[in-house]
């Protein structure tokens, strides 16, 4: 089953991790305060307190990064927190790719950099894999729904 991770831990690494890309300290403290935040979106959506390396890829994922977002979008948030919470969710996806936990960044669908015709390539991607679309199917609706969060209103 491997060594399990509880939240501090991960949480402890993610700053080392941080801090060696020497970010300031008002960054590393916000990039802390919204990993918290998913957390405890986490153990209040799926239960869980402590991940073990082969937990990670189902947690941290496209689905439940989704999920997340609808969450963030359904608590009110300032358009500017939910963009912070995704840009944080996009750093921490890079470091567990470097500690090798998950072999993709999910959280780059929530890039708010991205062109269009990527983000919708990679929703369609996406909801193929998850056998979603099919013919009748409508792209450009599914990418207004799952970027709404992203723009400005």
């Amino acid at each position: 089953m491997g060594e399990r991770y509880n939240f501090f831990q991960i949480e402890a690494e993610f700053k080392k991790y941080l801090s060696a890309e020497n970010v300031s300290g008002a960054t590393l403290k916000n990039y802390c305060s919204d990993l918290r935040y998913f957390f405890s979106w986490l153990k209040f959506t799926y239960g869980v307190e402590e991940l073990s390396l082969s937990d990670m890829p189902s947690y941290i994922n496209t689905s439940s990064l989704s999920s997340f977002a609808a969450y963030i979008g359904d608590s009110l948030q300032a358009d500017k927190s939910a963009k912070r919470r995704f840009s944080t969710m996009r750093k921490f996806c890079s470091f567990c790719i470097a500690q090798k936990w998950i072999s993709t960044n999910p959280a780059k669908l929530f890039d708010d950099s991205k062109e269009e015709s990527e983000k919708k390539g990679l929703i369609a991607a996406y909801l193929h894999s998850q056998k979603i679309v099919n013919t009748s199917f409508d792209l450009d609706y599914c990418n207004n729904v799952l970027s709404e969060f992203l723009t400005d209103k």
